[in-house]
């Protein structure tokens, strides 16, 4: 029997009333219960295309047959009750996917009701999920998207990796992502299908910690176990296995688990390697080398003649392979040393067993014996004579056998020079201070050495000075010689004086001889040279007019100076020439080629005559040539007044004192070309110069 809801479907179906995929056609029907004069109303509504789960809108297109609608219906279970939603305008939630059949009841203020129906679509939500790949910390997370739609089909799968919200860490149906450490992490992903619908699912994705792999060991020596332990840690988890490579072959299969003794058969420095897993499968290795240690070879020598009291210097022959050795001797007389190569000087003649302990850094032991025998030394010495220099030095042996035989002497005399016998004697080549060496040798080759000190004293160095440049002085001078004497020596001159200093007035041989406090003494020798003055001859006195040169002149010497220096025109020379203003006397110092001198005078008179030379003729024509009237001597007269006057008598120059010589010109102005006339009278004398004056302007 149909239920209620079906009968009405399949009655309004019958009736054809409702059209189903056609949201504006939706056919209306009366509805019970209406009254009212007016018309049916049309019923129909637009309805969004929505996703699986989301709010479908609905809106009403109705129209009322008459009057207004005032009520709106809804039946969204297609019960044909419509009592699921009222309004115009509504949103609701279909549930699941597919066609649903929605009705709308609209009712008008004329009590007219009316129904429609209508196919509205629900399209499927994406079915997402994904798995992840179990990893260790550090590996690459395998990401497989396990999403489907049940119908259409995905468009796209977008990743959030790194739980910020945003897809953009990865797309498509399988990513991988490297999470870094361990944890576990929250990764989302995106699906939409091709009808646009959305969905998102989130999931945990663990990353399991690595172990930290690590292991004891010791080195040894050959023979012994090297004892591996394992000590592999991690943070949550727990270590399932220890797997071993002891053949550096790069495969952990020789050993497994924690503790492993194992036995080399050779020693050398062996790489190891461990492997530890935990129960998550995650891995880690660790690496050392161990070092299996050789016994060391030790062995030794000693250099040179064992001899009482010589230092016996040991020679450590040992051999290790790997590592360093710390060392022990024994020298047999209760002294022992760390040292690689020790010296050691045993306290008398004797056979003493010494032992060498050689132990390696890895603990491995072994020794060597040998017996040492110290023979008797003899005991070297010497003396030896301070000499001066040049004297012979003479070498005395003071060696004591000791009560052993001497094979050899061997003296070294600190100059390059040496002898092989027992008392030599020297002469040394320069003085000095000289170490001195004898070398005594036995006949069981031990040795010993004396050293000594010579002097060969410096002679004295006597150098006469001279108190001047030469040997030598002038006659009449002297000179002082003199030597540089040390606080210890002592002088003695030719003269007999002893005195440093001497003074020489004549010529001849000097020699002084200096000694020392030692009684080295050395002489020196100077000849003293004694040279005459010059003999000067010079011109003799004379007079002259004021204003006139005189010539003056010497002979006799090398070189002359002539002072004072007034109206001469040279200072230096055998003849120069004075041009007084008053009477003067001249003296002259000849030196001689010596550098000896003499000096001799002349006087030369000067007379206030009054005595002139006028030119006759000037040509004031600007070239620089004869353009003033000179008159010689005239300008050392204040006391003359000049007159120069034409042919007609009339003035053209005046003067008091001839200080302005006439230029050929009246007040500035150039006179013509002609003859003027002079007359120069003055003061201090009756004479009175004329004569005439030719003025000439020519043109260059």
């Amino acid at each position: 029997m149909k239920s209620k809801k079906s009968k009405m479907m399949f009655a309004a179906i019958a009736a054809g009333i409702i059209s189903f995929g056609c949201p504006t056609s939706l056919q209306a029907m009366p509805g019970g219960g209406g009254g009212g004069g007016g018309g049916t109303s049309t019923v129909s509504f637009t309805a969004t295309t929505e996703c699986q789960g989301d709010q479908t809108t609905f809106n009403s297109t109705s129209v009322a047959g008459s009057g207004n609608i005032i009520e709106w219906n809804w039946d969204f279970n297609n019960d044909s009750i419509f009592t699921d939603g009222s309004g115009a305008n509504i949103g609701f939630t279909l549930l699941g996917h597919g066609n649903f059949t929605v009705g709308l009841q609209v009712i008008t203020d004329q009590s007219d009701t009316t129904i429609g129906y209508q196919n509205v679509t629900v399209h499927p939500a994406a079915i997402a999920g994904f798995t992840a790949t179990s990893e260790c910390a550090g590996d690459l997370t395998t990401l497989t998207s396990t999403s489907s739609v049940l119908t259409g089909s995905i468009a796209s799968q977008s990743w959030d990796l790194d739980n910020d919200g945003s897809y953009d860490d990865g797309s498509g149906a399988m990513v991988t992502y490297n999470f870094g450490g361990a944890g576990t992490y929250t990764v989302s992903i995106q699906v939409v299908t091709d009808n646009g619908c959305v969905k998102e699912h989130s999931s945990s994705v663990t990353v399991h910690p690595n172990p930290t792999a690590d292991f004891t060991y010791n080195d040894v020596c050959i023979g012994d176990s090297t004892k591996l332990i394992g000590t592999g840690t991690v943070s949550s988890g727990s270590i399932v296995s220890y797997e071993w490579d002891l053949d550096d072959d790069g495969m952990f299969d020789d050993a497994t688990g924690a503790y492993v003794p194992y036995l080399f058969t050779s020693p050398g420095a062996y790489v190891i390697s461990m492997q530890v897993t935990t129960d998550n499968g995650c891995k880690d290795t660790v690496t050392h080398t161990v070092t299996v240690s050789p016994l060391p070879v030790i062995l030794f020598d000693y250099d040179g003649a064992a001899c009482e009291g010589k230092a016996v210097v040991f020679i450590n022959n040992s051999i290790n392979q790997v590592g360093t050795i710390a060392y022990v001797w024994d020298f047999g007389d209760g002294e022992t040393s760390a040292d690689v190569n020790p010296v050691h000087t045993y306290p008398g003649p004797g056979t003493y067993t010494v032992e060498l302990t050689g132990s390696n850094s890895y603990g491995c032991m072994s020794s060597y014996t040998r017996d040492i025998t110290i023979y008797a030394a003899p005991i070297a010495g010497l003396t030896g004579t301070d000499v001066c220099y040049g004297d012979e030095t003479v070498f005395t042996n003071t060696t004591n056998n000791n009560g052993t035989a001497v094979a050899s002497y061997f003296w070294n005399f600190g100059d390059g020079e040496g002898a092989s016998i027992i008392n030599p004697v020297h002469t040394y080549d320069a003085p000095g201070t000289y170490p001195v060496e004898l070398i005594v040798t036995s006949i069981d080759g031990c040795m010993d050495t004396a050293t000594g000190f010579v002097n060969v004293w410096e002679l004295p160095d006597p150098d006469i000075k001279s108190s001047t440049d030469e040997f030598a002085f002038c006659d009449g001078d002297s000179i002082y010689l003199s030597v540089d004497l040390a606080n210890d020596e002592t002088a003695l001159w030719s003269s007999g004086e002893t005195t440093a200093t001497i003074t020489v007035d004549t010529a001849g041989f000097y020699t002084v001889v200096i000694t020392d406090s030692h009684g080295c003494s050395r002489s020196d020798v100077n000849e003293v040279t004694v040279y005459p003055l010059p003999t000067l001859v010079i011109s003799n006195d004379t007079t002259v007019s004021l204003g006139y040169d005189v010539p003056l002149w010497a002979t006799g010497a090398e070189h002359y100076h002539w002072y004072p220096h007034s109206y001469l025109d040279a200072h230096h020379g055998s003849s120069i020439t004075s041009t007084p203003l008053e009477t003067t006397t001249y003296t002259v110092t000849g030196t001689s080629e010596y550098g000896c001198e003499s000096s001799a005078s002349v006087t030369v008179t000067v007379d206030p005559d009054y005595t002139f030379e006028a030119t006759n003729v000037i040509t004031p024509n600007g070239n620089g040539q004869n353009e003033l009237w000179y008159v010689k001597n005239l300008e050392l007269y204040d006391d003359c007044d000049i007159v120069i006057v034409n042919r007609w008598g009339n003035e053209v120059y005046a003067s008091r004192g001839y200080t302005t010589p006439w230029d050929g010109t009246l007040d500035g102005e150039p006179l013509p070309e002609g003859t003027y006339y002079y007359v120069v009278k003055c003061d201090g004398t009756e004479k009175v110069y004329k004569g005439p004056i030719t003025l000439l302007r020519l043109n260059e």
